[in-house]
């Protein structure tokens, strides 16, 4: 049985890799769609399709709507790449939210023999409005124009689409708190050497797309990446030289990380030494070289997997001011109480 992947992230490259290897399946039965240009593991793909598709987004409605155009006329070149494979062959096509367009159009094909969502965050583990996608058909009919469908979602149902009947079940890291444990299956991240102790000195920050917390201005998400670190430097007891790495959201524009990183430096010369985290690998491949003693994010369900991997031999932070629209719910913030990651909602 042929397997194709889509993954659209890093994260989802490194989980994909790992279904592979934990399920046993065989290298030459599996295609990797890669649209967006992630790093792989050649071992593990049979036939490998690739593009460097940049998934970018704007608060400007005009930046916006050339963005889109752009992205869907490349999406439409992918699949012209791909039609065989998916018009012609019974496969089992992992995937991981139908809003993704590609995700969507070959969803709405409907010619695989099981569809698996795999994991890309905290979008598995709520179920809210935000999580139904709106005017579904209007996309349909837009998105038609460059020969793409998008009527999977039309039922008004969760993003992933693990509802569906369709849908056989989703790989994911905590199936017990996910939506829909009983459609959900373990897979499981590599566990960090208990020889490998964290450095006291060392100290991480992972960045959120402005957009998804309630369409952000920049100089207001600044100002939240500023008072992440001062809730970190209050946590620190190292007499040496500290460090602080400020690791992007992957869809962050290269210019608006520089910027940050810049007035970072200025606010906290005096203190520590703050440091761009370039490298577009899943953080749960780079935290092993990096090693950092305290981790704060917003709410991103990585601080949960770093728990995993590190035990209590790392301290984890969860920013989450009052005055912002998070994206979060009880059963996440219950996970992070669980899994001993402090909720701070002030400095």
């Amino acid at each position: 049985m042929i397997n194709v992947f889509l993954p659209i992230t890093s994260y989802s490259m490194l989980l994909s890799e790992l279904i592979i290897e934990q399920q046993g399946l065989a290298k030459a039965d599996n295609i990797l769609l890669n649209p967006h240009g992630l790093e792989y593991n050649d071992n593990l793909w049979g036939k490998v399709y690739i593009a460097n598709m940049k998934r970018i987004n704007s608060t400007n409605l005009l930046k916006k709507t050339v963005i889109n155009a752009n992205y869907l006329k490349d999406s439409s070149v992918f699949y012209q790449r791909i039609k065989k494979i998916i018009n012609n062959q019974n496969y089992n096509f992992f995937y991981v939210d139908l809003y993704h367009v590609l995700s969507n159009h070959i969803f709405s094909k409907g010619f695989f023999r099981r569809a698996y969502v795999i994991e890309d965050g905290i979008l598995n583990y709520y179920n809210d409005d935000r999580t139904v996608l709106k005017h579904v058909w209007l996309k349909h009919m837009y998105y038609s124009i460059y020969g793409l469908s998008y009527k999977a979602l039309k039922d008004n149902t969760h993003l992933t689409g693990v509802f569906l009947n369709s849908v056989t079940s989703q790989y994911v890291t905590k199936p017990e708190y996910s939506v829909f444990p009983e459609k959900s299956k373990l897979v499981s991240l590599k566990s960090i050497s208990s020889n490998k102790q964290c450095k006291e000195n060392v100290l991480l920050v992972l960045g959120q797309e402005p957009i998804a917390m309630g369409m952000l201005s920049m100089k207001k998400y600044r100002e939240l990446v500023c008072e992440m670190v001062e809730i970190l430097m209050q946590s620190v007891k190292s007499q040496t030289a500290i460090k602080v790495y400020y690791k992007p959201h992957p869809r962050a524009e290269k210019s608006s990380n520089l910027l940050l990183i810049k007035m970072l430096n200025l606010k906290f010369s005096d203190s520590s030494q703050i440091i761009l985290v370039e490298d577009k690998k899943p953080i749960e491949l780079l935290i092993n070289n990096l090693l950092p003693k305290h981790v704060i994010s917003f709410n991103s369900t990585a601080l949960i997997t770093i728990r995993d991997m590190f035990q209590d031999r790392i301290r984890l932070h969860s920013y989450q001011p009052i005055d912002i629209k998070i994206h979060t719910n009880d059963v996440v913030n219950n996970l992070f109480k669980l899994y001993n990651i402090k909720i701070h909602e002030t400095i």
